[in-house]
């Protein structure tokens, strides 16, 4: 198989791959999440594992308190 017939297969199957965007409580649970803020046993079964998933990497810690978002701010400031 050439590089060419290779690079065509893999946007193929990355096309057929399709991500949906989070739902509320998915977002709600991943803000709480990076916050860490507690779980909220009224969030789906898959916000819950969302939340449970970025816990474990941020160890449970508030990454976002104290960082300076406003170079991430697109056409203007932050407020």
């Amino acid at each position: 198989m050439d590089e060419t017939c290779a690079f065509e297969t893999i946007l193929e199957e990355v096309s057929l791959t399709t991500v949906a965007p989070l739902t509320h409580d998915e977002q709600k649970a991943a803000e709480a999440a990076f916050r860490g803020l507690p779980i909220n046993s009224r969030w789906s079964q898959s916000a819950q594992q969302i939340y449970l998933r970025i816990l474990a990497v941020t160890n449970g810690r508030d990454i976002v308190a104290g960082t300076d978002l406003a170079p991430l701010a697109v056409g203007g400031t932050l407020k």
